[in-house]
């Protein structure tokens, strides 16, 4: 039973919710928890029990499902998205086109072949990682641990906190908050004073040339090779979580 790509229909209200873009699965139990939508985060979120039937679509009681996940969670799960796969051995072997359910619990993933949940390592919006013949164990992350005589040294050359009135206290193990937070250098060429955004509107779209051809995880044609993008195409791609794809595969 695949659930991407399906779009969640409220019943009180009689409205969608959006499409169905990923799935987040807890990484020791296996069981589907939240389902992701193409909504605007971070209220694009439905917790797996509150779904009442999947067929066509998938029906909830009311778009009071809709909720938020904290990055807590978000750690303990694998995020699900219809992507390609790879082996620990370097193989890929496909993108990723059905999910094998049992109740709640995740089976299995279908690629170009089908492979055990177990085996997933790691998943995100870019890839999903499987373990291959070639045995491999991901590490959980630690902390890096930085010498307190590092600090030291870090404000006795450090003299910008002069000019803010900032001394800062050399036993403390910890750098005032202005400095521990502070971006890297880079050469005067505007960067520093352009950070990076988030693109939330995507009408520079318009009246690009795709290059390729554009299909949803169902395999519905989006936009064919070689056309122009028009308003109902955005939409679309933005319904079928594509408009990543629209805008690295498009050209003025």
């Amino acid at each position: 039973m695949n659930l991407i790509d399906k779009e969640a229909i409220c019943l009180f209200e009689a409205k969608s919710l959006g499409i169905v873009t990923g799935l987040l699965i807890d990484k020791k139990t296996l069981k589907l928890k939240y389902l992701i939508l193409d909504g605007t985060e971070p209220l694009n979120y439905v917790k797996s029990d509150k779904i009442l039937a999947v067929s066509d679509c998938i029906t909830l009681k009311n778009d009071l499902c809709l909720t938020t996940v904290p990055d807590s969670v978000k750690k303990r799960c694998h995020a699900v998205f219809p992507v390609f796969g790879i082996t620990t051995d370097g193989k890929r072997i496909g993108r990723l086109e059905d999910i094998e359910l049992d109740g709640d619990c995740l089976k299995g993933l279908i690629f170009n072949i089908s492979i055990a949940a177990e085996k997933i390592l790691r998943a995100s919006r870019n890839y999903i990682i499987v373990q291959g013949e070639k045995e491999f164990k991901i590490a959980k992350s630690v902390p890096k641990k930085i010498n307190v005589n590092d600090l030291r040294q870090v404000f006795l050359n450090d003299t910008s906190y002069k000019s803010e009135g900032v001394t800062p206290d050399l036993n403390d193990t910890e750098p005032p908050i202005e400095h521990a937070a502070a971006s890297p250098s880079f050469p005067d060429n505007g960067i520093e004073n352009n950070p990076l955004r988030i693109i939330t509107d995507y009408h520079f779209l318009l009246g690009r040339i795709v290059r390729t051809n554009i299909f949803s995880f169902n395999g519905e044609l989006i936009i064919s090779e070689n056309s122009t993008i028009t308003p109902d195409v955005v939409e679309k791609a933005r319904r079928y979580g594509k408009l990543i794809e629209l805008t690295t595969s498009s050209a003025s």
